[in-house]
């Protein structure tokens, strides 16, 4: 009995009925619907500005070096995009907690969007600021919170391999021309590989392909077919398999 409340994050009261600890009623359970909420689409058209913004910094730079550049931060966008949004879909849209994070994200995101043409030029280190913030804050962030649930062990996982590429994006941010380029590429390489080992951590069993499992529904286009609902109960999510190749936290 004990590890089964562990391990599914409930409790039993005094009179034997189940009662769901804290952590539990953060994520999101089978039966709740997997719609769009609007704080969720502001943070997806923070994601379309930075596409527009990396746009503009190719054109200025139709060169293979920019085209190279444009790569590495447009990897790096996505993965902030991917496991940010993916956070909406393993958890609870209207808890605070959740709302607060996605939030912070969305605002260090912007920041990320704001830089990017000049993340090889003098705001490198901004940009890798940014994303190490974003990326290690929201993945601690989960680990806290997810205390007493089995559903932290994933979110260690992630954790632990973000820590990993941190000092990859801050040595190459300090570095100039060809060397942050090649610091960052192995940093995206690192964040992009990890997921696909099933993010291999010391002391932890490695993910299962389970915790997965979402990536057909959710991860490749967020493409609102109705009108969504403040609260993460209206409106309708739905989800084609255009990069269902790639590998994110999952519910």
């Amino acid at each position: 009995m004990w590890y089964d409340c562990v391990k599914t994050g409930v409790k039993s009261t005094e009179r034997g009925e189940p009662m769901r600890s804290r952590a539990a009623t953060l994520l999101r359970g089978p039966q709740d619907p997997g719609r769009a909420t609007f704080l969720e689409l502001f943070f997806d058209l923070v994601f379309v500005f930075a596409l527009f913004r990396l746009s503009q910094g190719l054109l200025e730079r139709l060169t293979w070096s920019g085209a190279f550049q444009t790569v590495v931060v447009l990897l790096a966008l996505f993965w902030v995009w991917g496991n940010t949004a993916g956070v909406a879909n393993r958890f609870d849209p209207a808890q605070p907690a959740i709302q607060a994070l996605v939030i912070g994200c969305m605002f260090g995101s912007f920041l990320l969007a704001v830089v990017a043409p000049e993340a090889f030029g003098p705001r490198g280190l901004v940009f890798a600021g940014a994303y190490v913030a974003v990326q290690v804050g929201r993945s601690f962030f989960l680990v806290l919170v997810t205390r007493g649930v089995e559903r932290q062990r994933f979110e260690l996982r992630t954790l632990f391999w973000f820590v990993v590429s941190a000092p990859l994006w801050l040595a190459g941010a300090l570095a100039h021309g060809w060397a942050r380029g090649v610091l960052w590429a192995v940093a995206v390489a690192v964040d992009s590989a990890a997921p696909r080992l099933g993010l291999p951590t010391p002391g932890l069993p490695s993910a299962r392909p389970a915790e997965f499992s979402f990536l057909s529904e959710f991860v490749a286009e967020r493409r609102p077919r109705g009108r969504p609902h403040g609260g993460g109960r209206g409106g309708v999510r739905d989800h084609g398999a255009v990069v269902a190749h790639l590998h994110l936290p999952g519910r």
